[in-house]
């Protein structure tokens, strides 16, 4: 009684009131394997509640779905993970060797089949797999590729829409081929229509990516310009070179179309012929503009997209009729380089062009022309400038440096000076009289001091005194 009074007093109350307040000791866990027993119980006991049910209460419950407990399986002590890991490798082998085995058999029956003299069948014929005409080894062989040569024809001027549209693509192949009904077969018996066609030389809005995917897609970018190439093979050289003469400009999807043979291509006539400067880069110069407002500059009025090789094909046709039009073009971008190049069929057109010098013509053409006659560019002896270098080079006294000079032009494989004037490649020619017996030139004769120049009256005393004495010796000496 003693000790509990004491503990009472040295308890403290506050510390006291803490542990009354307490929910009591906390029970331990369960362990893995009492889970499982107490899992086992309820199921046991649902299952005998659902045995022990009325048939009123049966039938409700089966109107319902039974709710299946999901099992996890418990791996035990008592598992053999080494023996699973064995049988497995076991059967992924067996399957492999099944399918190994499978594969033999397959190909001891292909071997057998077509070493067997019995054995005649279609699907033993090797496949013919196609291949691009490039890559092929007739393309490759120069007789070939001339006959083909000579069954092409080069159009230009053609208008996109051919690689964007399926109907433009049917009405320029059917207008290529519209002259083939009126030819005749003759002795060779070869029909006459298109053995392929090809597009090149195209703008494309991707250069990423090769030009093939961009064709497939139909990527192209009209901006540039609204034109490109097209390439026809004919089935026959008769049907190829009627359509040069037929086709050539010819109008197809609202185009002038320009045709040449491949392998006889017509060479430019520079009296035919003149030279269009000041033209556009580019048909639509929206992206540009774009940029430019893009960088802070003040925006420029919107104008109408140009069309440069169709404008020059219908403007100058007023002039005379036009054989082709030439605007030149960068390879890769095919961005224009500001000039082109109209040929006429009659010499008379290249007077009435040259009226358009100075001139605009909206919308196609919406900067000033600059028209003037095409100079011949074919090259001649002593027209390069190496020819003309070597010509102005300067003489030397040196005979060393002449030597030297020599020897140079031997290894570079340029002609000497004496070489040049005996070829009379780079000829001097002296204006002046020529003499002869009949000039009537006179001559002044020079004095003895070399000047033709008639001396000065002496001024001075001195001068003029020994002017005199000069004078009296002559008359004495010839006097004497």
């Amino acid at each position: 009684m003693a000790l509990s009074l004491v503990s009472a007093r040295a308890l403290d109350p506050t510390l006291a009131s803490l542990f009354s307040s307490t929910a009591g000791p906390t029970s331990q866990p369960l362990l893995r394997k009492q889970r499982k027993i107490d899992r086992d119980h309820k199921n046991q006991s649902r299952l005998d509640e659902a045995n022990s049910l009325s048939p009123a209460q049966d039938s409700d419950a089966s109107s319902t779905a039974p709710v299946h407990a999901r099992k996890r399986r418990r791996r035990g002590d008592d598992d053999d993970l080494e023996g699973a890991h064995l049988q497995k490798i076991a059967r992924l082998d067996d399957k492999e060797r099944t399918r190994r085995e499978t594969e033999e058999g397959r190909e001891r029956f292909n071997t057998n089949r077509t070493t067997s003299p019995d054995a005649h069948s279609d699907d033993d014929v090797p496949l013919d797999i196609p291949l691009h005409e490039t890559l092929s080894s007739a393309y490759k062989d120069d007789a070939n590729s001339a006959e083909k040569d000579s069954r092409t024809v080069f159009f230009s001027n053609v208008s996109h829409q051919a690689i964007t549209s399926k109907s433009s693509k049917k009405i320029l192949l059917s207008h290529v081929s519209s002259f083939l009904p009126s030819l005749d077969t003759g002795d060779v018996g070869i029909p006459h229509k298109v053995s392929s066609f090809r597009f090149r030389s195209t703008a494309y809005s991707s250069q990423a990516q090769p030009k093939r995917a961009s064709f497939a897609k139909q990527e192209v970018m009209p901006m540039t310009t609204s034109s490109t190439n097209f390439y026809v093979v004919y089935s026959t050289a008769l049907a190829a070179e009627v359509a040069v003469k037929s086709l050539n400009g010819t109008v197809c999807l609202d185009r002038h179309l320009h045709a040449d043979s491949v392998s006889n291509p017509a060479r430019p006539d520079h009296r035919r012929c003149v030279f269009v400067g000041n033209l556009d880069f580019v048909d639509d110069p929206s992206n540009i503009r774009q940029a430019s407002q893009e960088e802070g500059q003040k925006p420029k009025k919107s104008k109408p997209a140009a069309d440069v090789e169709e404008g020059l094909w219908r403007q100058f046709g007023k002039a005379g009729v036009v054989e082709s039009v030439r605007v030149i073009r960068d390879q890769k971008t095919r961005v224009g380089k500001g000039f082109a190049y109209v040929q006429f069929k009659d010499v008379n057109a290249v007077e009435a062009a040259l009226l358009f010098n100075d001139k605009k013509f909206p919308p196609m053409l919406p900067r000033q022309l600059r028209v003037v006659r095409a100079k011949n560019l074919s090259k001649k002896p002593g027209d390069s400038y190496r020819d003309r270098a070597v010509a102005d080079r300067p003489r030397s006294d040196s005979r060393t440096h002449r030597q030297g000079a020599r020897n140079s032009d031997r290894q570079q494989g340029r002609k000497s000076s004496g070489e040049r004037k005996a070829t009379g490649a780079n000829r001097i020619v002296f204006e002046g009289h020529r003499a002869s017996s009949n000039n009537k030139v006179k001559l002044k004769p020079m004095r003895k001091g070399g000047s033709s120049k008639a001396k000065a009256k002496p001024k001075n005393h001195s001068s003029r005194r020994t002017a005199a004495w000069q004078d009296s010796g002559k008359k004495k000496s010839r006097t004497e």
